[in-house]
């Protein structure tokens, strides 16, 4: 099994201060993830009451099989910090400071079909870094970007940040 990560760096990050809901922010991942048909997990959950406020962080994952050699994997950490509720007319929102980090990784061979011996560790690296590098980074790869975009899109939609 081979771990690629496709975005540079740390991750794409949306940062904003000043008011937002924290719930749906959550739903909008959520819903996210099952309209585009991946599997969803909560890794983390925590709230700790600050001086300035509660800080909440949260921490969810997602898989989706692309067929049977590639599955890809998003994850997004959410750190809310400084939250205070105001009450509005209609809702209650959080006022404060979030930001969601996102990753995406492509898995490569994970029912570790070519780990099984020397041999076919050595076809599985030639195959990857020479023959099908060229439609991992440009099919599997254009997948994968597409689903992170479509996520970072969703969560500023709800943070209305466009």
């Amino acid at each position: 099994m081979q771990k690629l990560q496709i975005h540079s760096g740390n991750g794409l990050r949306i940062n904003k201060k000043g008011m937002f809901n924290l719930q749906k922010v959550s739903n909008a991942i959520k819903r996210w993830f099952k309209k585009n048909k991946y599997t969803f997990h909560y890794k983390d959950n925590t709230i700790k009451n600050k001086d300035k406020g509660v800080e909440v962080g949260l921490k969810f994952f997602g898989a989706r099989k692309i067929d049977g050699y590639v599955k890809l994997r998003l994850e997004v950490e959410i750190l809310a910090c400084r939250i205070k509720k105001v009450k509005l007319e209609k809702e209650t929102l959080d006022n404060g400071t979030i930001e969601c980090l996102l990753k995406c990784f492509m898995i490569l061979d994970y029912k570790n079909e070519y780990e099984r011996n020397i041999l076919s560790k050595t076809l599985h690296k030639i195959h990857t870094n020479y023959i099908g590098k060229k439609k991992i980074d440009s099919f599997y790869g254009g997948k994968a970007v597409d689903d992170l975009i479509g996520l970072q899109d969703a969560i500023k939609e709800v943070l209305e940040l466009y």
